[in-house]
């Protein structure tokens, strides 16, 4: 059966429309971001920026994720610098894939290639 969601996925995908996700997984995902950005974050970070750090723990939905990913990345780069914190917004970007509306997916950038 995992065939035919591959195919149902790729046919969405085509057509620009992709499926909505459920609740369930919605919920489920968005806690899995929130914990990827809490960890890159670290304690160090969590103890330099606690503000970001609550902001992360209590947001309230996957758009509120989505907001923070700026002020997150400035954190980890200044605790990392820019270019580890870039890769780390590359990796968040992509759990955000299939979540968001078309027009809130991160568009790509000639600044953001593969340096």
């Amino acid at each position: 059966m995992s065939w035919l969601k591959t195919a149902s996925a790729s046919f969405w995908g085509a057509v620009g429309m992709a499926p909505v996700p459920s609740e369930a997984m919605l919920e489920e995902r968005t806690e899995e971001i929130r914990l990827s950005m809490l960890s890159t974050l670290g304690e160090n970070g969590a103890l330099t920026f606690p503000g970001l750090r609550r902001r992360l723990m209590f947001a309230a939905d996957i758009e509120a994720l989505w907001y923070l990913r700026s002020e997150w990345m400035g954190s980890l780069s200044s605790l990392h610098g820019e270019r580890v914190a870039a890769a780390h917004l590359r990796s968040i970007n992509l759990q955000f894939e299939g979540l968001l509306t078309k027009g809130m997916n991160s568009r790509p950038s000639p600044l953001s290639s593969n340096r």
